[in-house]
């Protein structure tokens, strides 16, 4: 039987250091232990909540319901041929370990994605993304738990709806499916994205054909190092706010006024840089509601230095939105999700 624990202080399980209580707490290693937590949550006719490391996840002050830790680990291969790999992914496992796992096999395909935090169930969730790489671009499909229906189903990577930070599970099926594994499929052939202005230097090598994955995630585990904090050191979520996307007519506005910004074209809309927009509003390393601080080398990443509440963080929150708005126009969201 799984360990239910009421009244659980979630404080170290998330990375922004809230203090948080929930009803009740359970970590699930197996789908029969899920299945005992679904069960409980039922019998007890309260809300289950899924959580990994937390990384990404902000819990309100007092989480009702019974949060439930999704601890599954396994790395797995499934197929494999001269160009590919094909690996299923247990949902608890840490993703930066992923890869490492693969760079250190010498397969392509998540170099770029180096060093961001949290499981591997959490990346889909997200459509994690960096250095110009999605985890779209190497996801075949999720295994799941219904909670409707109780059973587990396979969903494609063109079901999950992935696209900038969002998916199904933050949209239409929030709350239906519990992430059990993933499916990816690597390159065993050289394929760097090496399009990202800080990786550039690494195309001026005499023989690109000597380039490995860990060259790629090591030089993208400096670039992270170099200007994102340490959520052991300095609690954060990592990047707070979205990147805007704009239509075509309101970003032309946009650049009129503010040719500088740093924007990349996407079709018809255009994506401009959060952080550069907080910045020009002279919040970056300033201090908001409750000590929060926009980080003073990142402004995107949003900071609990002096143990903030969740009452601040969207004092805080509120504010950097507000201020940005009044500035230029356009209304940021923030990325990570709320639990609770």
């Amino acid at each position: 039987m799984i360990d239910i624990k009421p009244d659980f202080n979630l404080k170290q399980l998330n990375t922004m250091a809230l203090g948080s209580n929930a009803a009740y707490y359970c970590a699930v290693k197996s789908v029969a232990e899920l299945q005992e937590a679904v069960s409980f949550s039922e019998q007890q006719a309260i809300a289950l909540h899924v959580l990994g490391e937390g990384s990404n996840t902000l819990p309100v002050s007092h989480v009702a319901g019974l949060c439930c830790h999704v601890a599954l680990s396994g790395i797995h291969q499934v197929s494999e041929d001269e160009a590919s790999i094909q690996l299923r992914v247990a949902a608890g496992e840490n993703w930066h370990h992923l890869v490492e796992y693969t760079v250190g096999q010498g397969w392509w395909g998540i170099e770029n994605l180096a060093l961001i935090p949290g499981t591997v169930g959490a990346a889909p969730v997200q459509n994690i993304g960096a250095y110009g790489v999605e985890l779209a671009d190497v996801l075949l499909a999720v295994e799941v738990f219904d909670l409707n229906t109780k059973t587990c189903l396979t969903l494609s990577a063109n079901d999950c709806a992935l696209s900038y930070r969002e998916s199904i599970f933050k949209g239409s099926a929030r709350g239906r499916y519990v992430i059990l594994q993933v499916l990816l499929s690597l390159s065993k052939v050289p394929k760097p994205v090496l399009s990202y202005a800080g990786l550039s230097n690494l195309t001026s090598q005499a023989d690109l054909k000597a380039l490995t994955p860990k060259r790629v995630a090591d030089e993208v585990i400096a670039l992270r190092s170099s200007k994102l904090p340490d959520p052991s050191v300095l609690p954060n979520s990592g990047s707070y706010f979205k990147n805007p996307i704009l239509e075509r007519s309101q970003a032309d506005e946009l650049l009129e006024r503010f040719p500088q910004a740093p924007h990349w074209r996407l079709g018809d809309q255009v994506k401009f840089a959060a952080a550069w927009l907080i910045d020009q509003c002279g919040l970056r390393g300033s201090e908001l509601a409750g000590g929060f601080q926009p980080y003073h080398l990142q402004a995107l990443v949003m900071t609990n230095p002096k143990a903030g509440s969740y009452g601040d963080l969207v004092r805080a929150e509120t504010e950097v939105i507000r201020t940005v708005a009044a500035r230029f126009g356009v209304k940021l969201e923030r990325e990570p999700q709320l639990l609770g």
